[in-house]
């Protein structure tokens, strides 16, 4: 039997709030979750911005999540693929 492990759960969107930055990295690698993070996440960022992100279902995925960001004027890039994985990279200054 493996041992269970406490994890604190974070509200990113409202820490991000909270920190108040004037500029951001950010690489997310939430398997899967990113379709529902990045949309409520997108409005908490900083105007100067770049954000690593993957998604895990093909194009439907991709187009939700590229729809989020180029809604709130990120400049969305493809930088990689496999199977249903798609790697990106997303800007704004």
């Amino acid at each position: 039997m493996i041992a269970g492990t406490d994890v604190t759960l974070v509200d990113l969107p409202a820490f991000v709030r909270r920190l108040a930055p004037r500029s951001l990295l950010l690489k997310l690698d939430i398997e899967g979750a990113e379709e529902r993070l990045i949309p409520a996440l997108v409005p908490a960022l900083p105007r100067c911005c770049a954000v690593f992100f993957e998604t895990h279902r093909g194009v439907a995925a991709w187009d939700v999540i590229r729809g989020a960001l180029e809604a709130e004027a990120f400049a969305v890039r493809l930088i990689g693929e496999r199977d249903v994985f798609r790697d990106g990279f997303a800007v704004r200054v």
